[in-house]
């Protein structure tokens, strides 16, 4: 199952009215307004987030010393891990919380100024004032390899699970900034999942077929929606915060990760300017549209084994049939896979057992694939895919409609499934069926289908 991130802090803040300050950025509001960072974690938890990060981006010594708040740091990183520990544990879902080790010179810095044994010791004192409130700790927007392996190799000293997430903003290819390639880093990198933050999503989907192939543990992506990052960009030294992109509203930003999920990847989210309507639509998205993983697990083997297709057959052919004389001989498999059956005794009026077929025109769904399931008396008109329907009509709709427009998104056949329920011509009839997942046997319990026929 997908698990679901939530979204970014500092730029929610400022759009909630936060002073636009690079240099502060997200601890502004916690030294004169903690009470927002709580807001924006409920809203994130009430639209559907699985994990919430605690705001400790910016309350780190080196970043608050240069405005005279270095003796803040203990406190207002503390303070960071209570509020989202706090939010999680009152609501009516079990909501984890992910401590935030940030990058401590420079985001989106190929080179920061310091070793790898002062970064493991400050990384150390920031893990010692989360461990107390978080069930696992996110080192993210990591651009060089050494300093993601500090941040890891400190947070393991808790014993909680640790995930790092390299940045590619600002660089020109799927490597880290700092040139490592993924299998090079995810291998000298202790790490629990690996994921790709805080770039543009265009770079993101270019970088996850390679970051899938370095690493067999858990990946992820959370994009933010900036117009850019200047190379050589430095936030706390006042350079200006780059403008939001007006084409990655709660719609298009929900399609992008759909394509994400399609690809294999584990863990979703959002990073700057992607707020809780985005996260809500992707949670809404998630819930109606489950596809199967193309990816995941890697390895020589197929992803999906071979499945054998058993006879669709009424229930009142299963009732007729049980009270009825045995017929002879006995069923005998074809060479197709497929269970022929044999014709009843004469006396017997069994009704005609149908058999799946495949034809030009109506191509088998492909093994692995989830079949769609409605009642007899929905149109149509509603989605019918069998996630949608628990959702109840008019959140479907609202699924279907942030989903359906991309063709990357639609179902392996045109059999109306999904996000793409309606079908010109085409109407439906009830059936029962077998289940053919490929992972079950031969005796998996019967389930409502929807059979559409020409």
């Amino acid at each position: 199952m997908t698990t679901l991130l939530d979204g970014g802090m500092g730029q929610e803040l400022i759009n909630r009215g936060a002073p636009r300050s690079a240099e502060l950025w997200s601890a502004w509001a916690m030294i004169e307004d903690p009470g927002l960072v709580t807001a924006v974690h409920s809203d994130y938890v009430e639209a559907g987030a699985d994990v919430i990060t605690t705001n400790s981006y910016s309350t780190f010594a080196d970043r608050l010393g240069i405005h005279g708040l270095g003796d803040q740091a203990e406190k207002l990183t503390r303070l960071a891990g209570h509020l989202a520990r706090e939010v999680a544990a009152s609501g009516d879902r079990y909501v984890r919380v992910a401590g935030c080790l940030p990058p401590l010179r420079h985001s989106y810095n190929p080179s920061p100024d310091a070793t790898y044994e002062e970064l493991v010791a400050e990384y150390s004192e920031m893990v010692d004032h989360l461990a107390g409130f978080v069930d696992h700790f996110l080192c993210e927007t990591m651009g060089a390899c050494f300093e993601a392996r500090a941040a890891s190799d400190a947070a393991r000293t808790a014993g909680k699970p640790v995930w790092v997430s390299f940045t590619l903003q600002g660089g020109d290819g799927a490597p880290l900034l700092d040139g490592t390639p993924f299998a090079e880093a995810c291998s000298s990198i202790d790490a629990d999942a690996f994921l790709l933050n805080c770039s543009s999503p265009e770079q993101i989907f270019d970088a996850l077929p390679l970051l899938r192939t370095a690493t067999g543990q858990p990946i992820g992506a959370y994009a933010n929606a900036f117009h850019g990052m200047p190379v050589g960009w430095r936030g706390r030294e006042g350079s200006p915060l780059p403008d939001a992109r007006t084409d990655l509203g709660a719609d298009p930003y929900t399609q992008v990760l759909m394509q994400w999920v399609d690809m294999g990847v584990d863990i979703v989210g959002g990073c700057c300017e992607i707020g809780p309507e985005h996260i809500a639509r992707v949670r809404l998205a998630l819930a109606a549209c489950r596809r199967p993983r193309l990816h995941r697990p890697p390895g020589p083997h197929p992803p999906f084994r071979s499945a054998t297709r058993t006879p669709q057959i009424s229930r009142s052919a299963f009732r007729l049939a049980r009270n009825s004389t045995p017929a002879s001989p006995s069923p005998r498999p074809s060479s197709t896979g497929t269970k022929r059956i044999s014709p009843p005794s004469r006396a017997t009026t069994v009704p005609s057992v149908r058999r799946p077929r495949t034809s030009p025109q109506r191509p088998a769904m492909a093994a692995g694939s989830s079949a769609c399931i409605s009642t007899a008396t929905m149109p149509l008109t509603m989605p019918v895919c069998r996630w949608s329907r628990q959702l109840g009509p008019a959140q479907g709709q609202a699924v279907q409609s942030s989903v359906s427009s991309t063709d990357r998104m639609a179902p392996p056949t045109s059999r109306g499934c999904r996000c793409n329920p309606t079908i010109p011509g085409i109407r439906a009839s009830r059936t029962i069926r077998t289940s053919i997942s490929p992972i079950r046997s031969r005796k998996s319990s019967r389930s409502s289908v929807w059979r559409m026929t020409m």
